[in-house]
C-alpha cells in the first residue's frame, strides 16, 4: 500500500511544503510525530516520525531516530534511520544503523554504522508500519 502510494507521488522531498521548522538556536527534548514535513535546523533530543518527509538542516543536530519517506541530511544525527530514499549532503553526518531502500550520498557526506537496503515490502520495519498507517488515514 505504501509501495503504490509512494509511487503516485512524483515530487521529491525539495518540492513538497514543509509543515513545522524547528529554527536554529531551538533546543526541543521529546519525540516528534506528523504527517507532513519537517525541517530542523536546532538540536533536537528524540525520535522524530514524519509521513512524509524529513529536513535535516546544516546547522542541526539530532539525537534520536528518524523515520519517514524521504530524508535528507546536512546535519549531524547520532542515531537509527529507517526510510524509502535517503540523501547525505556533502555537509551530512549518520552516527548509526540505515534501513533504506534508495541512498545517495555526496561526496564528503558521511555515515558510520550498519547499512541495510531493502526493496519495497520485502521486509516492513515498524516504523514503515506505522507510515502505511498515517497514509491511509489520509487517504480515507
Amino acid at each position: 500500500m505504501l509501495t503504490s502510494l509512494l509511487q503516485k507521488r512524483k515530487k521529491n522531498l525539495d518540492q513538497l511544503a514543509i509543515s513545522t521548522t524547528i529554527a536554529h538556536g531551538v533546543k526541543l527534548n521529546g519525540n516528534i510525530k506528523g504527517d507532513h514535513v519537517i525541517r530542523v535546523d536546532g538540536e533536537i533530543e528524540g525520535d522524530i516520525m514524519m509521513g512524509e518527509g524529513i529536513i535535516v538542516g546544516g546547522t542541526s543536530v539530532i539525537k534520536g531516530s528518524l523515520c519517514s519517506d524521504s530524508i535528507k541530511i546536512s546535519g549531524r544525527l547520532i542515531g537509527d534511520l529507517t526510510c524509502r530514499e535517503l540523501y547525505i549532503t556533502d555537509t551530512g553526518i549518520v552516527e548509526g544503523d540505515l534501513v533504506v531502500e534508495f541512498l545517495k550520498v555526496d561526496t564528503g557526506g558521511k555515515y558510520s554504522g550498519h547499512l541495510r537496503m531493502d526493496r519495497g515490502s520485502e521486509s516492513k520495519t515498524p516504523c514503515i508500519q506505522a507510515i502505511e498507517g498515517i497514509e491511509e488515514k489520509k487517504g480515507n
